[in-house]
């Protein structure tokens, strides 16, 4: 209720920034997902990807509530819900949670 242009531009701009980010990391998301010996046979380096999205993961976290606030909680629950409706794989997971996300949002305003 309080947004400006400004604001609603930055936000866009950072949750594009956030979505490459992600997208770039699908890959060690997808394959640490089935286990850490599948992950550690095709060649990925097991402790620094865990490290790599755990700490994006929290900064992305961070980030939303300082610009949301208490709505942020949808950004917790779409991926939850995403994944009980059957998105399995990290692509489909994103699609859904975004789509879930907007819809809870839509709905609730």
């Amino acid at each position: 209720y309080q947004a400006t242009p400004e604001s609603a531009l930055t936000v866009s701009l950072l949750a594009a920034a956030s979505l490459l980010i992600i997208l770039t990391l699908q890959r060690w998301l997808g394959l640490l997902s089935l286990n850490a010996t599948i992950a550690r046979s095709v060649g990925i380096n097991v402790s620094l990807a865990q490290l790599v999205l755990i700490v994006s993961s929290a900064a992305l976290t961070a980030l939303s509530t300082l610009l949301i606030g208490p709505l942020s909680f949808v950004g917790l629950l779409a991926p939850h819900l995403a994944r009980m409706l059957g998105a399995r794989l990290p692509k489909q997971q994103l699609a859904a949670a975004a789509l879930i996300g907007a819809s809870v949002m839509m709905t609730a305003d």
